[in-house]
């Protein structure tokens, strides 16, 4: 699984469009012009003083060493709001979003979930579900895995190596032996696939599963090919989600919510939010081919997630957010990571991104009129090539000084 989300990771890279070196390119463009002016001023006039004004005040100055000052200023200046931004061209692409795509469980949730219950079958205690689990899930990255191992912790119990192998399935659970028979944890969609028995269950327990199914997150704990145990797991949505949803949505952007989680639960949690599409039951190849199909329709996706199985479709999305809870490989594949876990980061983004494109549109509007006007007065020697080169430093060093700061 993970060499198949490497794969996916690096046809992400290889699909992802960059413009952060565009301003550089247009300096560097702009040079041969000089030159060219610099030549047909001397065959036109025959004046060395004149021709010369054009390599003494240039454009590409002032753009080649302003713009990445600018950049590092609004990268600076989102660590200063809690927001790592790895790359500056990702507040340029900002602006162009108009799709955000979110996973559930550790984005949109806390990434905290609560073991709210332990529900023991046939002869296992409340203490032997939570040990065997614990002791499972402590090799699993995921949020909910994480509450497994808290609980445990909090309860005193101990779970040292009982397990063999283990085998991760992708959105579904954990599959391992313990003394040499078969032991799974995860949705009820791997217990299906396993053939876990659960015939055994009582009418009682069948009930309180389906009353429990639309306010929690279950997670199901087999031994021996018999279900021996389930977790009823609670994950509330961040206090700040539903505001910072509605405000994306008065913005006329468009919501995605992707998840490997069922449609029960999944509806009960977001019933109260403006999400316009829900996708349930994705794998993380899923995810991926989601992100890509709109991205072929034209939309320019921000995606918001957090564990393991969002690793590739962090990647391919032209802006891939994490929490700074998330799993390490999400944060080496993000392009921000929010160091204070907050969701309503968005506003702070927007105006950081357009804080940074009108500094830049400024810097070239005053790069581009006070040298031109410089050369202007060169070509009529209404100034000498040392005051021209002396004005022409002075300018680049403004507007440089002013990409020290960006406000925002």
């Amino acid at each position: 699984r993970v060499l198949q989300l490497i794969e996916l990771m690096k046809k992400s890279e290889e699909n992802k469009k960059t413009k952060q070196r565009y301003f550089i390119k247009m300096a560097d463009k702009v040079v041969k012009y000089n030159f060219l002016g610099a030549g047909l001023t001397y065959l036109l006039t025959g004046s060395f003083s004149k021709a010369i004004s054009f390599l003494l005040v240039d454009f590409s100055c002032a753009l080649k060493i302003s713009t990445p000052v600018a950049y590092l200023t609004a990268i600076k200046e989102g660590l200063n709001r809690e927001m790592v931004i790895k790359d500056g061209d990702v507040l340029e692409k900002y602006l162009e979003v108009d799709t955000f795509f979110f996973d559930k469980t550790g984005t949109i949730t806390t990434s905290y979930p609560l073991v709210e219950k332990v529900l023991p079958f046939g002869d296992y205690s409340e203490e032997d579900i939570l040990r065997i689990s614990a002791c499972l899930e402590e090799h699993i990255y995921h949020p909910i895995a994480n509450a497994i191992v808290k609980q445990a912790e909090i309860e005193g119990i101990e779970h040292e190596e009982m397990h063999g192998k283990l085998q991760y399935i992708a959105s579904k659970g954990i599959k391992s032996h313990i003394d040499g028979e078969s032991v799974v944890i995860g949705n009820f969609v791997l217990m299906q696939d396993e053939q876990i028995n659960i015939s055994h269950i009582s009418s009682e327990q069948n009930a309180l599963i389906e009353e429990y199914k639309s306010h929690y997150n279950l997670l199901f704990l087999a031994y021996q090919n018999e279900l021996i145990g389930m977790f009823c797991i609670h994950t509330p949505l961040r206090k700040e989600a539903k505001t910072a949803l509605d405000k994306l949505k008065a913005q006329g952007k468009k919501l995605i919510l992707a998840t490997g989680d069922t449609l029960v639960r999944t509806e009960e949690l977001v019933k109260d939010l403006p999400f316009d599409q829900v996708y349930i039951d994705l794998k993380p190849d899923g995810k991926f081919e989601l992100v890509e199909e709109l991205q072929k329709a034209g939309h320019t996706i921000l995606m918001v997630g957090d564990g393991l199985n969002d690793s590739a479709a962090l990647t391919l999305s032209d802006i891939g957010v994490v929490m700074n809870e998330s799993a390490d490989i999400s944060k080496q594949m993000s392009d921000i990571l929010l160091l204070d876990n907050r969701l309503d980061f968005f506003q702070e983004l927007d105006s950081l991104s357009s804080s940074l494109q009108t500094l830049i549109k400024k810097n070239i509007q005053d790069t581009v009129v006070v040298n031109s006007s410089l050369i202007g007065f060169g070509l009529f020697n209404w100034l000498s090539p040392s005051n021209l080169s002396i004005l022409h430093n002075l300018t680049t060093l403004r507007i440089v000084l002013r990409s020290l700061s960006i406000k925002g």
